[in-house]
């Protein structure tokens, strides 16, 4: 047994005059020609029920109207949050090359604070000797 929605399109590609076994793209899958099909059906029911408003063909084809349009919102709804993943993601790789640009200065920073530190270390021992030497001189020739 068919699922109900592959049978609904079998009928719907039958009356366009297509097989209905042509796969996904019997209508090439556009909800809008789908709508514009079911309104053709619609307009076309009508001219031959004496009732239009209780024609069961009718009130099929209106709830499979009301169904499509809701299935064109989800579409809509999933494409606009995956657009907005995309984004995110986007976003998410900004933040990590950022980050890694901000490492590597980082990193360069530190290595500079060493070498300075290193530098201080050598200049304040230097300054320790020099002073050594002149009070060992101060105290050599009296002063």
């Amino acid at each position: 047994m068919r699922p109900l929605f592959i049978g609904a399109r079998a009928a719907l590609a039958a009356r366009a005059g297509g097989t209905g076994h042509g796969g996904l793209n019997e209508f090439n899958f556009n909800p809008a020609g789908i709508r514009q099909h079911l309104q053709n059906m619609v307009d076309g029911a009508s001219h031959t029920s004496a009732d239009p408003a209780n024609s069961p063909l009718e009130t099929a084809l209106a709830r499979l109207s009301q169904a499509i349009g809701r299935l064109e919102a989800t579409a809509q709804r999933r494409l606009e949050a995956d657009a907005s993943v995309d984004g995110l993601q986007d976003e998410l790789q900004r933040l990590g090359e950022d980050r890694s640009q901000l490492a590597a200065t980082l990193d360069t920073a530190e290595a500079r604070v060493a070498r300075l530190e290193d530098a201080n270390r050598e200049v304040s021992r230097r300054l320790v000797s020099a002073m050594e030497s002149i009070r060992s001189v101060l105290e050599t020739h009296g002063g």
